[in-house]
């Protein structure tokens, strides 16, 4: 769908829409014939909402005991939707908008005896016209692109105003990623000299990135793995474009030996790896582990996490007895038949996580003795008597 989104017409003035017809994102704010505004269904989920771009092509006038039509296009499909509009009074719909399995009430606001008169319509599908926060665009993948003005509620731009936007982009539904809160995208539209302008905003505390390589062009990432591209030619308006996936990216993680290599082509993905094989040992999972005891054994996790580990030291009936949170124990345990296993174990994941780093490097630390405590703040190590 295509719909304007901010006008100057000279110096700093700045306008919600184009030059002649107005864009709509909020409640108790006059549609005229030929504006665009947005509707959305607030009765679904943030992030999963339905949202429609519309524009209001007039309506004929009321006669006496008569019913007239009110018209509008739908900027994302290009088809005429026409209603029945019945003069009532007050808030009482006069014509219902059916889009999604939402219901968006309409009403005139100018003398409906008139063709083309002013309405007002139910943005969000609550029953009501008034907005005080306006409504947002969700986009089918779940982004959700938010623009009001930065002194008020109102979208609705006049002399009385800063004239200036601000445009936020998030992802608000928290069934659509981790455990990572994905940061917003927050940028200042304003005008000077007749030109409409980005700007990045002081509150957004993601940054764009200008590459050497490329010029009058940042990019801004988000842990969603959004991607931002802001185009900033000296002459030519700005352009922001906004890649939004339907999952979260994950990052791709390669472990390659000395020699090894990662190859990229002309995607973003990585197309090949070329991995030196390491031989040090059987790797199993603790439920791979027939007897604990008939080989020497590395084991990486607690008795509560890690089944061998439990095994090794007799399985304990407190499997989380000598673990502290903040530390880890490195311990050698005599399994009989003359093996012996290494348990590396933390209380937590992270704990557990730096007292194998420990291990890796053995060299730097003096692990003496038959145990060993790591403190994970400070990567420290004292044995254990």
């Amino acid at each position: 769908a295509t719909v304007p989104l901010a006008y100057s017409s000279g110096t700093t003035a700045l306008k919600l829409g184009d030059s002649n017809d107005d864009l709509i994102m909020n409640g108790s704010i006059d549609i005229g014939k030929n504006d665009y505004f947005i509707i959305t269904d607030g009765n679904q989920d943030d992030g999963e909402r339905r949202t429609y771009a519309l524009r209001y092509k007039g309506a004929d006038k009321v006669q006496s005991g008569e019913t007239a039509s009110v018209k509008f296009d739908n900027m994302g499909t290009g088809k005429r939707i026409e209603k029945t509009f019945t003069s009532n009074v007050g808030e009482t719909a006069d014509a219902e908008l059916k889009l999604g399995g939402a219901t968006f009430n309409v009403i005139n606001t100018s003398a409906d005896t008139v063709n083309d008169f002013t309405i007002q319509v139910d943005l969000d599908g609550d029953g009501t016209t008034v907005e005080a926060d306006g409504v947002a665009i969700n986009t089918p993948a779940g982004l959700k692109i938010q623009i009001r003005n930065m002194t008020g509620n109102g979208t609705s731009l006049n002399s009385t105003r800063v004239p200036a936007l601000i445009a936020q982009f998030s992802t608000p539904n928290t069934n659509h990623y981790d455990n990572v809160v994905p940061t917003n995208v927050i940028m200042n539209i304003t005008a000077a000299s007749g030109e409409v302008l980005f700007a990045e905003a002081t509150t957004s505390t993601i940054a764009f990135i200008a590459p050497s390589e490329e010029t009058n062009v940042r990019y801004a990432y988000t842990s969603m793995g959004t991607k931002v591209k802001w185009d900033n030619p000296t002459n030519d308006p700005d352009q922001l474009t906004i890649w939004y996936p339907t999952q979260q990216r994950l990052p791709q993680v390669f472990i390659v030996a000395e020699g090894g290599s990662v190859s990229a082509g002309s995607s973003e993905a990585v197309e090949s790896v070329t991995i030196n094989r390491i031989d040090v040992g059987a790797t199993k999972l603790a439920s791979e582990v027939g007897n604990v005891a008939a080989q020497n054994l590395i084991l990486v996790g607690g008795p509560c996490a890690n089944a061998a580990s439990a095994e090794a030291k007799g399985n304990p009936e407190d499997c989380a007895a000598d673990y502290e949170p903040g530390k880890a124990l490195i311990e050698l345990v005599d399994t009989g038949a003359g093996n012996w296993a290494l348990v590396v174990a933390g209380y937590s994941a992270g704990d557990t996580r730096t007292a194998t780093s420990v291990i890796a490097n053995a060299g730097d630390y003096n692990l003496q003795g038959m145990k060993a405590e790591v403190t994970t703040a400070t990567s420290t190590v004292r044995e254990v008597s």
